[in-house]
């Protein structure tokens, strides 16, 4: 459909090298150019450490794909509960409206409750619970049926595309 997009890949696993592998082995593969890990709220990219802020900026303004490293330990360590998992960077206010960029996060793992892999955190401050976000910004992919769609995940983006 010739629509640009950015993958920003995330894990707590050790998976990261195999599934970009993977990706960019593709015929229509996509190449990784920033590799990092998020230091609770921050991101640390190439030896810089962002803000939320300044990240959602780089993610929102980026043309290349990334592959990020998330605190398992730290989660791990909380009881997994949502307030130590996987940051995700929204913005509420809208700020960035001549931005052409949607904000969304697909993980196997969500729940949309307390105990969840997924922290939202949206850069002004006002953070929403994933109770909240779920099916709206945080989606929880059903891994067969994604196997099975080619357009599963194409399918998710134009829902929420058609309630914007």
């Amino acid at each position: 459909m010739k629509i640009s997009f950015i993958i920003i890949l995330r894990t707590f696993g050790s998976d990261l090298p195999g599934v970009v592998k993977e990706l960019e082995a593709h015929t229509d593969g996509i190449k990784v150019t920033h590799w990092g890990k998020f230091k609770d709220t921050q991101l640390l990219l190439q030896e810089k450490l962002y803000s939320p802020e300044e990240t959602y900026e780089l993610f929102l303004n980026s043309e290349e794909h990334f592959a990020l490293q998330d605190d398992w330990v730290k989660w791990n360590k909380d009881g997994e509960h949502g307030r130590s998992g996987k940051v995700f960077l929204y913005d509420k206010t809208l700020r960035y409206r001549n931005v052409n960029n949607l904000a969304l996060f697909f993980d196997d793992n969500i729940t949309g409750e307390e105990l969840d892999i997924v922290r939202p955190c949206e850069i002004t401050g006002k953070h929403e619970t994933s109770t909240e976000l779920f099916d709206k910004y945080l989606f929880r992919v059903l891994t067969k049926e994604a196997i099975l769609n080619d357009e599963y995940f194409i399918e998710k983006v134009f829902a929420v595309l058609k309630h914007k």
